[in-house]
């Protein structure tokens, strides 16, 4: 008698738990939603879910002290060891600091999504969580290079493009560059830049506006200023030197040497 009565329960939990899950799976409520700065120290609190899921409005305080909250261990946002909550109470935290860009490198969106089970069987509940987290100004545009050289004729015809190296950023967003501007002897020449699909500025080139004429002018130099859109907003320098080369004669003296800077091939006379 004793046994059928065990097994009956045993069915009964069984069956009570299927319909609560099957109940959720028709029904799930919305996921809780919220925002978190990178690199905030550890045990920061980023929400309190007995209060975001109306939990102290539902029960009374012996329930809400009966109930265990868990992340659970399935979820499939291996992110979701940066963040904890507390057994009793339901205080979600941050278990250490958190680099945006290691986690989601160059997204322009990172979130990290995880379950959270409310247990015993009496308040079962799975509640999904999204983490958004967002950019902090932390990195400043760098170049490759401090110094770029340019060689060219002075025979070269105006519009012609010549590619500068970019800046790298390793923030997203409005934190990342926004703008290029250059600077210094730049009356023969301005920048020229090319959005990528999303709106980011992925190519820049130096214009030549007019003919150049080497025995009035024989290298400029310039300054080029990468900004991203931080408050404050952080920037990256580069000096562009352009040097402008003499034409050949034809059937002159031997006095023609290869100009191998960046690989031009230009004929330095």
């Amino acid at each position: 008698m004793t046994e059928m009565i065990y097994t009956l329960t045993l069915l009964t939990f069984s069956y009570v738990m299927r319909l609560i899950t099957v109940g959720a799976q028709q029904n799930p409520p919305a996921p809780l939603q919220y925002d978190l700065v990178e690199e905030l120290p550890a045990e920061t609190i980023v929400g309190d879910l007995q209060e975001d899921l109306g939990l102290d409005s539902q029960y009374d305080q012996d329930d809400l002290d009966s109930m265990r909250f868990s992340i659970s261990d399935t979820t499939r946002d291996e992110n979701f060891k940066y963040f904890s909550v507390d057994t009793i109470g339901g205080l979600l935290k941050t278990t250490e600091r958190i680099d945006r860009e290691v986690i989601c490198e160059r997204l322009t969106q990172c979130f990290v999504n995880f379950n959270v089970l409310i247990s015993p069987a009496k308040y079962f509940r799975v509640v999904k969580v999204n983490v958004q987290i967002l950019d902090k100004n932390d990195e400043k545009p760098t170049f490759t290079t401090k110094v770029h050289y340019i060689s060219t004729l002075e025979t070269t015809l105006p519009g012609t493009a010549f590619p500068l190296p970019v800046a790298i950023d390793l923030d997203t967003g409005p934190n990342t560059i926004q703008s290029y501007k250059l600077y210094g002897e730049k009356s023969n020449f301005q920048l020229k830049l090319t959005d990528d699909k999303d709106g980011f500025i992925e190519d820049i080139q130096l214009l030549l506006l007019h003919t150049l004429d080497r025995e009035e002018q024989d290298s400029y130099t310039m300054t080029v200023v990468a900004s991203d859109g931080g408050l404050p907003a952080q920037s990256g320098t580069m000096t562009v030197i352009v040097s402008v080369l003499g034409k050949c004669k034809k059937n002159g003296p031997k006095q023609c040497l290869l100009n191998k800077m960046n690989g031009n091939g230009y004929l330095l006379c």
